[in-house]
C-alpha cells in the first residue's frame, strides 16, 4: 500500500459529521466556529494518543481547541489527495510559506513566532487555502479539522487588532501539539455523477476501489 495515499484504512466512519455540529459551544476553552457547509470524515485517532480527552467536546481544561488547515492549493486532485494521505500518515509539518517566523508572539511575550504549521480557528480562512480534489465526478474543496494544545498557540502580534487572536496560529506541528483528526469536504461543482451515494460514503467507496487496485497491483 502506497503510504502517499489516503486509504479506507485511515478513516473512521464513528467520526463522520454533517455541516455545522457544536454551534455555540467552546472546545479547550476556546471559542468553536463550526464548519458550517462541510461535511467530516473521521480519521482513526481514538486511542492513537496517550489518552482522548484532547479530543473531547465538553469543554473540559485538558481539552484541545479547534482549528483548520487547508490542503492541496493550486494543485492538481492526484497531488491533493497525496498530501491528504501524507498529513494522515505523518501530520502536519512546517511548510515554506513562514510570513510570520519573526514577527513578536501574541501569546507569549518576548518570544517570536518562529518556524511552524500554520493553521486558523476560523474556516474561512483555511478555505482560501484549499485544493480540490475529484471524487466520483464531483470536485470537492479540502480542509483538515484538527486540534491543537492551546498553550502551545503562536500568533503573530502584528496582524490586524480586529483579528487578534483569531487569524493564524502556528505550532511546531508534532503530535504533542496538533494532530488532525477530521477532513473537511465541500463540493464546489455541479459535475454530473449517476452515483446517489453521500459524501461520506462516495468518499469510502471510491477509497475502497482504490485500495483494491493498489493491492492487485503489488500482487
Amino acid at each position: 500500500m502506497s503510504a502517499c495515499k489516503l486509504t479506507k484504512k485511515s478513516l473512521d466512519s464513528s467520526g463522520n459529521r454533517i455541516e455545522g455540529w457544536g454551534i455555540g459551544e467552546k472546545r479547550g476553552n476556546v471559542k468553536y466556529s463550526p464548519p458550517l457547509g462541510w461535511t467530516g470524515i473521521g480519521l482513526k485517532v481514538l486511542n492513537k494518543y496517550e489518552n482522548n480527552t484532547w479530543i473531547g467536546m465538553e469543554n473540559k481544561p485538558e481539552e484541545w481547541c479547534v482549528a483548520y488547515h487547508g490542503v492541496g492549493d493550486g494543485q492538481p486532485s492526484d497531488e491533493v489527495k497525496k498530501t491528504l494521505g501524507l498529513i494522515c500518515k505523518g501530520g502536519l509539518k512546517a511548510g515554506k510559506r513562514q510570513m510570520h517566523e519573526d514577527c513578536p508572539d501574541y501569546f507569549h511575550k518576548g518570544k517570536k513566532v518562529g518556524r511552524g504549521a500554520y493553521c486558523s480557528p476560523i474556516i474561512k480562512t483555511a478555505e482560501e487555502f484549499a485544493g480540490k480534489c475529484i471524487i466520483n465526478n464531483k470536485e470537492y474543496s479540502t480542509i483538515f479539522m484538527l486540534r491543537v494544545k492551546p498553550s502551545k498557540r503562536r500568533y503573530c502580534n502584528q496582524c490586524d487588532d480586529s483579528k487578534k487572536p483569531y487569524f493564524y496560529w502556528v505550532l511546531n506541528g508534532t503530535p504533542d501539539e496538533i494532530r488532525p483528526y477530521r477532513i473537511l469536504f465541500k463540493c464546489t461543482s455541479s459535475l454530473p455523477s449517476s452515483s446517489s451515494l453521500s459524501i461520506s460514503s462516495s468518499i469510502s467507496h471510491s477509497l475502497a476501489l482504490e485500495d483494491k487496485e493498489e493491492e492487485e497491483e503489488e500482487d
